[in-house]
């Protein structure tokens, strides 16, 4: 017997780029090149198009025509003067995510339930996991790309390193004519916060950041970039927290914490 659940984190997933906008040759179907469109790698990319959709109405369903751009970071939502603006978000290209809740709802013991976290479907949440074995586990997930943090020492999260330049603020709208400020890589579900069994012998995610999940020295937040987790500990975790470390806790009392402050 097992159970899991899974609670809204803030990991940052996500990315807007402004890329300036190449002269189109002509070409319905343009293989971009770095010089185009100054991105870094091999970046493919078509020209605006047209996509067809369903909309379901009073009438019923109703074909429309929207024009899109998909580029090799992701989606163009829209243009800033001269530039445009592109989302990049973990993710995008996956489908698995049924599969993956599917195979964790089928899970018998704990190294099903891990083989199904490593598909690494999922965008976002915190995973907690208990079994009638007595394990647990907890697991900060994310989908989210290595990005480049110079001032920062070689963090299994980075990509690479220029220690003279400053900090980039990954909250705002980042170059896209600079391919250093580009992902490298996704970032792989071994290299996310984690830990099974901890020593304190709980788990708790409520509105925390991964490194309070859980008490003593699993975890040193040192090891992750600062703009890895938005997190921030709320009253209702620091009150778990208390509770639990106060002393051993049955079933019962569990339930009558989350009832009485969730």
């Amino acid at each position: 017997m097992l159970g899991w659940a899974l609670s809204p984190n803030e990991a940052d997933v996500a990315d807007v780029f402004l890329a300036s906008e190449p002269q189109w040759d002509g070409d319905p179907a343009l293989v971009m090149s770095p010089e185009s469109l100054a991105f870094a790698g091999d970046y493919i990319s078509e020209a605006p198009r047209l996509r067809e959709y369903l909309i379901y109405g009073d009438a019923g369903f109703e074909r429309r025509n929207v024009e899109v751009m998909i580029t090799g970071r992701g989606p163009v939502l829209g243009r800033v003067d001269d530039r445009f603006v592109i989302w990049r978000i973990g993710g995008y290209h996956d489908f698995g995510a049924l599969l993956q809740f599917f195979r964790m709802g089928a899970a018998q013991h704990l190294e099903d339930f891990q083989a199904a976290l490593a598909m690494h479907q999922l965008p976002c949440f915190h995973v907690v996991y208990a079994d009638r074995a007595g394990n647990l586990l907890y697991l900060y997930n994310a989908r989210s790309g290595r990005r480049y943090q110079p001032e920062r020492r070689d963090l299994r999260l980075l990509a690479h390193l220029v220690p003279e330049e400053p900090p980039l603020d990954y909250q705002v709208p980042i170059s896209g004519d600079d391919p250093r400020y580009d992902w490298g890589g996704d970032v792989e579900i071994e290299a996310l916060p984690g830990v099974v069994n901890p020593a304190s012998g709980y788990i708790a995610a409520s509105g925390n950041p991964p490194w309070t999940a859980t008490g003593g020295p699993d975890f040193d937040p040192a090891a992750w970039p600062e703009w890895f987790v938005s997190d921030q500990d709320s009253y209702r975790a620091r009150r778990v927290r208390s509770l639990i470390e106060a002393a051993p806790r049955s079933f019962d009392d569990v339930q009558a914490m989350s009832v009485s402050y969730t």
